[in-house]
């Protein structure tokens, strides 16, 4: 059912270009294709080492960023909801977070000790762990900006329709999953310098079938889409469809391309779209606080990050891998934590938010019946209210 909006000609962040580039991932494709040409050529080191600087900067000012702004999306969130203030909402937000970030440091640190004196591999067991939770989180930052984009579109997605994407997004991360722990997989898998263990739980026969049968579903999904939208009739909006096809085909694609397009999907796709979400709710809630939150977040950020990663690699030099492996795992994983946090929070007050209306829809049908017995239905029918007028 269409719903009108203020906002309904216009789903977008910022524009179809800006959003089509950062958010759906068009740079992403554009950094795979220079990648594509740059191998082709002979004589590539100097343009090679040029992407790989510019994937490396990306990790720096949007992947690692990214993570830091978690607890200012929580405060945005808790000042919608009429909790407090923005800034005790960040106080709020960050005193937790921070006690939370001190503690998993502590965690890895003794990870680290263990794994040295006791030469155990538990910092390549903690980078495996985390690569499997990789694609859950991916994937539903991506549900979540796709119905963003529905909703202000004018276009929600039905509870069928929303269900199957619910199972295209579960079967889509299963099938990475059973990628990583493939038997094929296992040889030479590295993470940050470590070499991984090997866990060949699937043969890579079932990888191929299970990812077959996901691209297929897939593609009917967002063929289905397109058609809807080229009939005009309850139709998604193209951006949303755009960022559907590109999140799922950075995990579905023949496995030379993901290797490819995986130096840039974490910091020009994911990041990007975070940090994008961040900046739109900080302007849909508390426009006066945008500013500073810009001049202020991205230079601290870029402090931290590179005394959390880079004070290890000037301490311990080459052995510094491990300590920053570790490090940035455990980083992640408090990321995944508080966000995930923030969405369930989310998500219950919506369905408070419709559990209200639906009573008070109720009551109101409860109260149009007691009135008037003949027109049990009068609040919802024009013709009703025509009939009424007539009496």
């Amino acid at each position: 059912m269409k719903i009108s909006s203020d906002k309904e000609m216009r789903p977008y962040f910022v524009s179809p270009l800006f959003d089509s580039l950062f958010v759906c991932g068009g740079a992403v494709w554009i950094l795979f294709a220079m990648s594509l040409s740059v191998s082709s050529q002979t004589s590539n080191s100097h343009q090679m080492q040029l992407l790989y600087q510019i994937s490396a900067l990306g990790a720096i000012f949007f992947s690692a960023c990214h993570s830091l702004a978690t607890p200012v999306l929580e405060a945005v969130e808790n000042f919608s909801s009429g909790k407090s203030s923005f800034k005790s909402s960040l106080c709020s937000s960050c005193k937790p977070g921070l006690g939370s970030l001190f503690a998993l440091i502590i965690v890895a640190a003794t990870i680290l000790s263990l794994d040295v004196w006791l030469r155990l591999p538990l910092i390549a067991v903690l980078c495996k762990y985390y690569l499997l939770l990789v694609p859950y989180h991916f994937l539903f930052q991506i549900k979540g900006i796709f119905l963003i984009y529905c909703r202000r579109g004018g276009f929600p997605l039905d509870p069928h329709r929303r269900r199957q994407l619910d199972f295209l997004f579960h079967t889509t991360a299963f099938y990475w999953v059973a990628f990583l722990l493939s038997s094929g997989q296992q040889a030479g898998q590295t993470f940050l310098f470590q070499e991984l263990p090997a866990w060949a739980l699937f043969s890579e026969s079932f990888v191929d079938i299970l990812r077959l049968l996901v691209s297929v579903f897939a593609f009917c999904y967002c063929s289905r889409l397109l058609f809807r939208l080229g009939r005009k009739v309850n139709r998604v909006p193209w951006i949303a469809i755009l960022l559907l096809a590109s999140g799922l085909a950075f995990f579905l694609l023949p496995i030379w391309c993901v290797k490819e397009l995986w130096l840039f999907v974490p910091s020009f796709f994911h990041g990007l779209q975070y940090l994008i979400v961040v900046n739109e709710r900080l302007k849909e809630n508390l426009q006066e606080a945008l500013k500073d939150y810009s001049s202020f977040f991205y230079p601290v950020s870029l402090v931290l990050v590179l005394f959390l990663y880079g004070l290890p690699w000037l301490i311990f030099m080459g052995s510094g891998w491990k300590v920053i492996a570790a490090l940035f795992v455990i980083f992640q994983l408090w990321h995944f934590h508080l966000d995930g946090h923030i969405w369930k929070k989310k998500k219950e007050r919506l369905q408070n938010r419709s559990f209200k209306n639906f009573s008070a829809l109720s009551s109101l049908c409860e109260s149009a019946r007691n009135l008037r017995p003949g027109y049990p239905r009068a609040i919802f029918s024009h013709q009703a209210h025509l009939d009424r007028s007539t009496d």
